[in-house]
């Protein structure tokens, strides 16, 4: 099994409904505003530490807008970190749409736009959460780029400038953290299937050539599990002949997995029912408990 290849898991026209509970938490009239900010979400240790949690504002009052807010998860009160003005200041422009990466000392800012602009993926901003202020970094783009005339054709190694795209994070081995973003949209007719990865150590591009979506994707979902594995949910799918709304699962590592999961990944494609045996059952076959968890914990969901 080799890496950064994309699999289609699930492909169908009737969505499961699925029963779950929300729990709401009621913070102070100081809340930015009543629209939905993108959320980061640090690592827990950081949550547990600082007890405080940065949040990158979408839009306000119908501007689009970078300004940056704090909610204390535990006393439940806003606080404003800082207010963007472009117009006196070298921070960025509003937007929405646009994803974030966290560091742990940096929020980056990637792509996004507006009703009628996108902005480009070269230079990115990026909050400094010691200093409170916004800073910028020049990314580097594909290395192959200059002899392959494909990636030239497409921005000269950088992805095109774009919003309503996913954008999922990883740490390698090593600490370096990367990010990889699918899809997206430039403009009316101006549609993305391919997929990038960033890494923020050496502020690199790298346009993955192993793997890319069957059809142009915007407004869809992605999330990533510990063991290194990207899931891209849903979102509005476009080809020549249509536009669809769709609910189709993919898949793709985003590094080499562990011998261990590709052993599980066997067993799972050869034992599809696999699920539908008990807790001690699974562990008296000998299937490792990390594995039986996984199942378990997955068929009690249902």
């Amino acid at each position: 099994m080799s890496s950064n290849k994309l699999t289609k898991l699930l492909d169908t026209n009737k969505p499961r409904a699925l029963e779950n509970q929300e729990d709401n938490m009621e913070c102070n009239e100081n809340a930015p505003n009543d629209k939905p900010p993108k959320v980061v979400l640090p690592p827990i240790k950081v949550l547990v530490q600082d007890s405080d949690f940065i949040k990158n504002l979408l839009l306000k009052n119908d501007d689009y807008s970078c300004d940056v807010h704090r909610l204390n998860l535990r006393t439940r009160v806003w606080e404003c970190v800082y207010i963007c003005r472009p117009d006196i200041r070298e921070d960025p422009e509003g937007r929405y749409r646009h994803e974030v990466v966290y560091d742990g000392q940096y929020i980056y800012v990637l792509g996004g736009g507006t009703s009628n602009l996108v902005y480009d993926l070269q230079r990115i901003p990026a909050f400094n959460l010691i200093t409170n202020r916004w800073e910028y970094f020049v990314t580097l783009p594909d290395r192959t780029s200059q002899t392959n005339l494909t990636i030239e054709r497409q921005n000269s190694g950088y992805p095109n400038p774009r919003k309503c795209f996913s954008c999922v994070q990883h740490t390698k081995s090593n600490g370096e953290v990367e990010a990889f973003i699918t899809g997206g949209l430039q403009a009316d007719q101006v549609y993305f299937s391919d997929i990038w990865r960033l890494n923020f150590t050496a502020k690199q591009w790298t346009l993955i050539k192993t793997a890319s979506l069957p059809n142009a994707l915007y407004f869809h979902a992605a999330a990533h599990s510990q063991n290194g594995c990207m899931y891209i949910f849903g979102g509005i799918e476009y080809d020549e002949k249509r536009i669809r709304r769709c609910n189709d699962l993919y898949k793709m590592w985003m590094t080499i997995p562990l011998l261990s999961e590709i052993c599980w990944e066997a067993v799972l494609h050869y034992r599809p029912n696999l699920k539908l045996n008990g807790h001690s059952q699974l562990l008296k076959m000998g299937i490792p408990l990390r594995f039986a968890q996984r199942l378990w914990h997955s068929s009690k969901a249902k």
